[in-house]
């Protein structure tokens, strides 16, 4: 915009030092400038489009792991409910008897 201004006054500051071959040089750096803005956009677009997709990622493992945790706790507890309250306690050790000069082991 500011070499189109440029080019539209050009006869009256040619006495200040402005010239054709400057407003080219601006238009031409202008160009650069806002090429390299687009294209930094567009990384910046790419890099967060990246960043979401690694957390949807990252979200969907979490949930699986907290899926399998609660599976994993729902079966240790309902096996260990599930057992039978003489495989809870360690089993007696044998007891000896004596009876009639025989000796006979006993478990309870």
């Amino acid at each position: 915009m500011r070499v189109k201004q440029g080019r539209k006054y050009l006869a009256e500051y040619t006495d200040a030092g402005l010239t054709a071959a400057l407003l080219d040089a601006v238009e031409t750096r202008n160009e650069a400038f806002v090429d390299g803005l687009a294209d930094r956009k567009e990384v910046e677009s790419t890099r967060a489009n990246a960043t979401q997709a690694r957390i949807r990622f990252a979200n969907g493992l979490y949930r699986q792991l907290v899926q399998l945790c609660a599976t994993g706790e729902a079966c240790w507890r309902l096996t260990d409910a599930a057992k039978p309250p003489s495989t809870w306690q360690l089993p007696l050790p044998p007891r000896r008897l004596r009876g009639s000069g025989v000796e006979v082991l006993r478990s309870y």
